[in-house]
């Protein structure tokens, strides 16, 4: 059943979960809190993990984005923007963060009805996070990225 779906990469207790929640009205536990990016660092490589943390943490600290679901969302668009046409890439990590965007992105659409949601808050941000990511690609030596 689940073999047959874009999550078919899905081992264990992730596995349980998806069959028992993917579909239903309990869907958003599978994107609530760090349900994610725990599911991305079980099963991506170390390597493309640390790459989407990376990204995570310079969206936080350098572009002061809260530590949230649709910030995840945003580095996972990242990810996948730089991935798309790599071949150092794993085409089975490219497959599991695009497997997990789609989800999340799902998820954000059908959340809230009114005011800020997180799906606005993504479309805000994300045209931020691409104009500036963009700048630094044209000169990476004019940014610097925060560290601890």
């Amino acid at each position: 059943m689940l073999e047959d779906t874009y999550f078919y990469y899905l081992k264990n207790g992730d596995k349980e979960d998806f069959i028992k929640y993917f579909g239903t009205d309990d869907e958003y536990t599978l994107v609530c809190g760090c349900s994610t990016m725990n599911r991305l660092e079980r099963h991506l490589s170390e390597n493309e993990f640390h790459r989407l943390k990376v990204l995570m943490t310079a969206l936080v600290r350098t572009f002061k984005l809260p530590p949230v679901r649709y910030t995840n969302a945003i580095a996972m668009v990242l990810y996948h923007t730089m991935a798309r046409y790599s071949t150092d890439i794993p085409e089975a990590d490219k497959h599991i963060v695009n497997s997990e965007l789609s989800l999340m992105l799902n998820h954000l659409q059908t959340e809230g009805d009114e005011g800020d949601t997180e799906m606005d808050r993504f479309e805000r941000d994300s045209v931020m996070v691409l104009e500036r990511w963009n700048e630094y690609l044209k000169n990476p030596s004019g940014f610097s990225l925060s560290m601890p």
